[in-house]
């Protein structure tokens, strides 16, 4: 028996070990393929950075780069850029992070707010530093690509947002096609989406510590219907990405840090 509990423990060390120290400092590119037509190719989607204390800024020229790598025209951002800023801001150099985003090639940048872009001071930065970097930021608005036929919503965010007061005042475009953003997956489930073709959002980190069998051990406000990987609302996909940072725990489970690459099928 005492030796069935050593090497139990063991076990449990080294998943611990992992998640503390491997799995969060890890990122990796995944292929996400959509079975729909459309007219691009593929799109960029990354979320949940939360750079500060749990994710180092200098992790930033990393994921440009591997953004960079993908070579896709559009680059979106799902928001909740810094973890909590007036905590580390002593570690954060914005003009720089700016900087760094800016070297995103992409001919469209998009981003939306998060949570944590409005909490903890953030939101007096944010809008400079994605604006500064390139990005257009959509706050309950629309964006119209005319050359792609492409029209992208950015609603704001569901639980601190400041522009709520109705969700679906904002609509799809007909003949192009529409994708919506929102750092929450779960609006989703509130609104009227029948008319968007793919709606993408982050804010869940995947469940941030997932184990087999049990599945995800966090459940975040926000995401508790819509937590990871691609769903079909009637005959519209959603999207949810596991994100790249963390915040609260420095740990990640089963939930790699990814940069998704979503490459369109035609049916």
């Amino acid at each position: 028996m005492a030796k069935i509990l050593s090497i139990i423990l063991v076990i449990f060390l080294l998943i611990f070990c992992y998640a503390s120290f491997i799995e969060p400092n890890r990122l990796i590119v995944k292929d996400v393929n959509i079975t729909m037509e459309a007219p691009i190719e593929n799109i960029t989607f990354f979320t949940d950075t939360h750079f500060g204390t749990n994710y180092s800024q200098e992790k930033a020229e990393e994921i440009v780069n591997k953004i960079n790598e993908i070579n896709a025209p559009i680059v979106i951002f799902g928001g909740d850029l810094i973890d909590a800023y007036w905590q580390d801001k002593d570690l954060l150099d914005l003009e720089v992070l700016s900087n760094t985003l800016s070297k995103i090639n992409a001919k469209y940048k998009i981003a939306v707010w998060g949570n944590h872009d409005y909490g903890g001071g953030a939101y007096r930065h944010y809008e400079k530093i994605m604006e500064d970097a390139g990005f257009i930021l959509l706050k309950q608005d629309s964006l119209t690509i005319e050359e792609l036929k492409i029209n992208i919503i950015g609603f704001d965010d569901l639980q601190l947002g400041t522009s709520l007061n109705d969700p679906q005042n904002l609509k799809a475009k007909e003949d192009y096609f529409n994708i919506y953003i929102s750092h929450e997956p779960d609006l989703f489930s509130t609104i009227d989406v029948s008319e968007a073709d793919l709606c993408l959002s982050g804010h869940s980190h995947g469940g941030q510590i997932s184990l087999p069998i049990i599945g995800s051990l966090i459940s975040n406000m926000g995401a508790r219907k819509y937590i990871k990987g691609v769903y079909n609302i009637d005959a519209t996909k959603l999207f949810v990405s596991s994100g790249i940072g963390t915040t609260k725990i420095k740990m990640r489970l089963l939930n790699i840090p990814e940069i998704v690459n979503i490459k369109f099928k035609g049916e």
